[in-house]
């Protein structure tokens, strides 16, 4: 590429996505139903201390994904703690603007050095993998118990449909085994793709997962499971920060069939909320009448993890020279 066209590129390219990421988002934000009353909410609930901790949690959040970013690329490349926590703030930047977050990868691979970029990536989508079978685990669990209880505290029709029928819970156990199978039998997964000629030229960058043994395994699933717990106290402490009252221990596996839920839906980032907003209403809304304050709380945790921490990764973009980076 000519080089006063790669440098023009590299000073338009961060405010671009910069410039498109805040548009989108503010037509995302006008379209929402009730947005007066949700800013009134937010201008109040502004100053609470369970808000000032919502946001703690939120750093806290990345922070165990930047750690296990950081231990994950360690086999191909030192990086520190600061630039494993941009990439991962620049990838959420690039997820919002794809479906089902699959720019998440991209992002991410801007703090990687080019030889390695390929085998981060194989690294990246197992972390995700794991993430996703903490998920798929403790949701399909979380289902089971309250599975029975939902369809009797339901008067509407949609949801008892869900919870009722048996197609939730079999795709549920399905994407577990699947997700079991590709993670803990990864090795023998990888030595299968390489076994034709066509792939194993190809896939050869597979071969780094073979560096995950059950030690470093282990490491990522703790690091994977504290995420998703915090994500669990962040939306039990917005919900009664915004008064939805619903008992704590059952709160937690409500919002665990929740995660579940949006594991399962496909989205695009930036579209998405519409979507989180209804499946919060069916799952909370089993036993809160509160609709108003359960698409409250799951905007409020939209905007704090995913928004947020977007704007933030496009700003480091901004700073990166992306262009020489990508060719």
């Amino acid at each position: 590429m000519n080089k006063s066209i790669k440098i023009t590129l590299n000073y338009i390219f961060g405010p671009l996505v910069f410039i498109l990421l805040v548009y989108s988002l503010y037509n995302q934000l006008v379209k929402q139903k009730d947005i007066a009353l949700i800013w009134l909410q937010i201008r109040i609930g502004w100053q609470h201390s369970l808000l000032m901790i919502i946001l703690v949690l939120m750093l806290l959040n990345w922070f165990w994904e930047a750690l296990k970013w950081k231990y994950l690329l360690k086999p191909l490349q030192h990086i520190s703690l600061g630039n494993a926590y941009k990439s991962i703030l620049a990838g959420c930047t690039l997820s919002l603007l794809t479906p089902n977050r699959i720019g998440e990868f991209g992002g991410r691979i801007l703090f990687v050095k080019e030889g390695n970029r390929s085998k981060a990536v194989a690294m990246s989508v197992y972390a995700g993998l794991v993430q996703s079978w903490v998920t798929f685990l403790l949701g399909t669990g979380a289902l089971i118990i309250i599975r029975d209880n939902a369809v009797l505290q339901s008067n509407n029709d949609t949801v008892k449909a869900i919870f009722s029928s048996s197609t939730f819970l079999i795709i549920s156990c399905i994407v577990l085994v699947l997700l079991s199978l590709i993670i803990f039998r990864a090795f023998f997964f990888i030595k299968f793709l390489l076994r034709f000629e066509k792939l194993k030229q190809k896939l050869a960058f597979l071969n780094i997962l073979e560096n995950i043994g059950k030690k470093e395994m282990l490491r990522i699933m703790l690091l994977s499971v504290f995420r998703y717990f915090t994500f669990i106290l962040q939306y039990l402490l917005m919900l009664k920060l915004i008064k939805v009252v619903i008992e704590p221990d059952l709160c937690i596996m409500l919002t665990a069939v929740f995660f579940l839920l949006m594991a399962i839906a496909p989205t695009i980032g930036l579209l998405e909320l519409p979507v989180r907003a209804s499946a919060g209403v069916v799952v909370y809304g089993l036993f809160s009448g509160n609709v108003l304050g359960i698409q409250l709380a799951v905007f409020g945790i939209w905007v704090i993890n995913l928004v947020i921490p977007a704007i933030a990764g496009s700003m480091f973009m901004m700073k990166k020279k992306l262009i020489n980076q990508l060719v």
